[in-house]
C-alpha cells in the first residue's frame, strides 16, 4: 500500500502546492477535467498515443490500429476535434487528423511513465 502522505513517492519539488496555486477558479480546473473525460475511453486514448506517435494520419489507417468501426472513430475524432485537443485538414479524399494540444501529449507521456510496466 502506498503512504499516505507521499513519502517514498518521486513527487516533482512543490507538488502538490506547486497545482494547487495553479488552479485559481473553477474555470482553470475545468481543463483537467476535460482531458481525464477524453482519455478515460480506451479508444480515445489510443487515437491520442497513435497521433503523437505518427504525426498526422486518416481514419482509414485508425480503423486497423484502433480496431473500432469508421463510424465509431469518426465519433471519437469529432469529440476530440470539437474540445480543440485534435485538429484536421482536409486532402483530395482524405482527411488527416493531427494533435493540437501539446498539453495532451504531455498528459499522455506522464501516463505512460507512471504505467510503464517496468515500474510495476
Amino acid at each position: 500500500m502506498a503512504p499516505s502522505s507521499g513519502e517514498g513517492l518521486d513527487l516533482p519539488q512543490g507538488f502538490p502546492g506547486r497545482i494547487a496555486r495553479g488552479c485559481r477558479g473553477s474555470r482553470e480546473a475545468e481543463a483537467p477535467g476535460r482531458i481525464r473525460r477524453l482519455i478515460a475511453d480506451a479508444a480515445r486514448l489510443l487515437i491520442l498515443c497513435l497521433l503523437v506517435a505518427r504525426g498526422a494520419i486518416n481514419v482509414t489507417s485508425l480503423v486497423g490500429e484502433v480496431e473500432r468501426s469508421q463510424s465509431v472513430l469518426s465519433q471519437h475524432l469529432a469529440t476530440l476535434c470539437e474540445d480543440e485537443r485534435v485538429a484536421f485538414r482536409r486532402g483530395s479524399q482524405t482527411i488527416h487528423y493531427r494533435l493540437e494540444d501539446l498539453r495532451a501529449a504531455r498528459v499522455l507521456a506522464t501516463l505512460e511513465d507512471t504505467f510503464r510496466p517496468d515500474l510495476g
